[in-house]
């Protein structure tokens, strides 16, 4: 069992039972998390509830995050992308479409090279880069608010070039701000995009009328402002320590070379809080891209009870979010520097 096609065999062997889809689940999370979000913004917009302040923001980030899912597994259930897209997506400046190039996050010539929009080389996380995202989760609401709240009004008006380079530079999440999207059909790329960003800009027309004209208090903007800040500073923690990014070469990575790179947290307080919808499973899900993850955790089990001690995704396993973050800052320089004598 030494080559990857066998290592894959095996583990796939293993988790044959979890790679079911249950629709059910599916609708049931992303339901929950609409009813949680709007109704409890609302509530703390009308009377300063911080309650209810922080569990919408939760509610909204979890469900923001559901992205993921629109990426991988939208087109085997019906009317899921359009259901984020307005409850999640178009209120809050993140379409669908700005995600699309996810699946160039798992493909194995793509991931961890230039053609990754989610990767970056990074020598060695230090304490200035866990204070980063505290500055750009504040500046980021505001970039949205521009990018898909004013700038879609103009954009049919812009020449193509121009939209050409909103679509490719400006239209894509991204972990590296290098990433040049590729473009395979520009007129349907460019209509796709124009649809959506007018769909983003008409919701908050509509929001901050209401508030202009009131019929919404200010403070409504300010828990609006708020809970995109505590969204966004979640998933960029989320996102900094869900993989090692030690491909200094940008070349594409070995199977085991891809594993190693990804980092998988058992579940806890913390770890729940910022990894949402199962993604501290984030070996798992790079092993098997069409695993759902209402099965990662038992999934990870299975791994966990029937892989040998040895077998290198046990080496991906950390007992709590606290430990990933301690060991990227004070030991990963030395386990690099350790890998490379080998």
């Amino acid at each position: 069992m030494n080559t990857e096609a066998d290592q894959i065999k095996f583990m796939k062997e293993i988790l044959k039972e979890e790679l079911t889809l249950d629709k059910k689940l599916f609708w049931f999370d992303i339901i929950l998390c609409a009813i949680f979000t709007w109704p409890f913004l609302i509530y703390a917009g009308l009377y300063k509830n911080l309650l209810t302040f922080f569990v919408g923001s939760f509610f909204l980030y979890k469900g923001t995050i559901l992205i993921h899912e629109v990426s991988h597994l939208s087109k085997k259930i019906k009317g899921y992308r359009l259901f984020y897209n307005i409850f999640f997506g178009w209120p809050n400046g993140y379409p669908a479409y700005i995600y699309d190039t996810h699946l160039f996050h798992h493909g194995k010539k793509t991931y961890g090279t230039k053609r990754d929009p989610e990767y970056k080389y990074i020598e060695q996380i230090t304490v200035t880069d866990l204070f980063r995202p505290l500055i750009s989760a504040f500046i980021l609401p505001l970039f949205q608010a521009t990018r898909f709240g004013i700038v879609p009004l103009i954009t049919p008006l812009l020449p193509r070039r121009v939209k050409l380079w909103l679509f490719q530079k400006l239209s894509t999440l991204v972990f590296s701000l290098e990433y040049v999207r590729p473009v395979r059909d520009e007129k349907q790329s460019l209509k796709m995009m124009i649809g959506n960003d007018l769909m983003c800009s008409a919701f908050k027309i509509v929001f901050f009328s209401l508030v202009t004209l009131g019929y919404l208090p200010l403070t409504f903007i300010l828990v609006w402002y708020g809970s995109m800040v505590v969204a966004s500073l979640l998933n960029m923690y989320r996102a900094l320590f869900n993989h090692k990014y030690g491909n200094k070469s940008l070349e594409s990575m070995s199977w085991e070379e891809h594993l190693r790179d990804t980092i998988t947290i058992e579940p806890g307080l913390l770890t729940n809080i910022i990894c949402v919808n199962g993604l501290n499973y984030h070996g798992i899900h790079h092993l098997f891209p069409e695993l759902p993850y209402t099965n990662f955790a038992r999934a990870h089990k299975k791994l966990m009870e029937r892989l040998p001690d040895d077998h290198v995704y046990k080496e991906t396993v950390y007992s709590s979010f606290s430990e990933v973050v301690s060991d990227q800052l004070f030991n990963a320089p030395l386990k690099n520097k350790l890998l490379q004598l080998n």
